[in-house]
């Protein structure tokens, strides 16, 4: 078994990172899911940026939470 990273980047630990590294996870992700179309693409990027909070929110304790667009 091996496993391959490709694209590797530097993400500082700070505010700007993270939300640098969630945008380039949630543009690579809807540039390999097969949109064809601007509504197919909207789609996939909300799909995904649920899936992102969902992840986030499940690693945080019980008092925090991600609100989107807050």
């Amino acid at each position: 078994m091996r496993e391959r990273w490709d694209e590797v980047a530097f993400y500082p630990l700070t505010t700007a990172g993270l939300t640098a590294l969630i945008d380039s996870v949630r543009m690579r992700t809807v540039a390999e899911s097969g949109a064809h179309d601007l509504a197919q693409m909207i789609v996939a990027f909300r799909e995904t940026t649920a899936e992102i909070i969902a992840a986030v929110n499940a690693g945080l304790s019980p008092e925090f939470s991600v609100v989107k667009g807050a």
